[in-house]
């Protein structure tokens, strides 16, 4: 339950980037996103994040029960909550692991696997920032001069390896 409030929170903060996409992330290569991603989600700069998002973004979260979808709107919808919340001092989202970039030569887009998500809220009157964690694997494709997120799949923990293995043996 805590697990899946989380990831809902994760989703969330994602999501942000869904206002509408006014400016895209500018970049020479699609891992550009990465960067972009935690500079306007750290900054809660709404506008900034909802130039990463596609019209058509979803995200997805795989969860024990099953998988859990939303559309950019929900996601922007939840993000604006914890970006404005009067209780919530600082959020942090960064982006580590051995990620690799691959192309889909048949439409132009790429999918950013092996990503671990890790999101840090700091609210209320705690010293500790509540820290969530997740493998990601991020879906991207060339808008303008930059770059766009239209997909997001969160994947349990942040163990992307075990993740990545368990996609190769298929």
């Amino acid at each position: 339950m805590r697990a899946t409030s989380i990831l809902a929170l994760v989703a969330s903060a994602l999501a942000l980037c869904a206002v509408g996409a006014s400016a895209e992330c500018e970049g020479d290569v699609p891992a550009s996103v990465l960067e972009c991603y935690e500079k306007a989600y750290s900054g809660r700069d709404l506008e900034s994040l909802s130039g990463l998002y596609a019209d058509d973004y979803l995200w997805v979260a795989i969860v024990p029960q099953g998988a859990e979808v939303l559309d950019r709107e929900q996601v922007m919808e939840s993000a604006r909550n914890m970006f404005q919340h009067p209780e919530v001092r600082s959020v942090t989202l960064s982006f580590s692991g051995e990620s690799s970039v691959i192309e889909n030569e048949a439409d132009g887009t790429w999918r950013i696997e092996g990503v671990v998500a890790t999101l840090e809220t700091l609210y209320g009157e705690v010293s500790e920032a509540q820290v969530a964690r997740t493998c990601a694997t991020l879906y991207v494709r060339q808008n303008g001069e930059g770059f766009e997120l239209f997909r997001e799949v969160t994947l349990g923990n942040d163990d992307c390896e075990a993740w990545t293995a368990l996609g190769s043996t298929n």
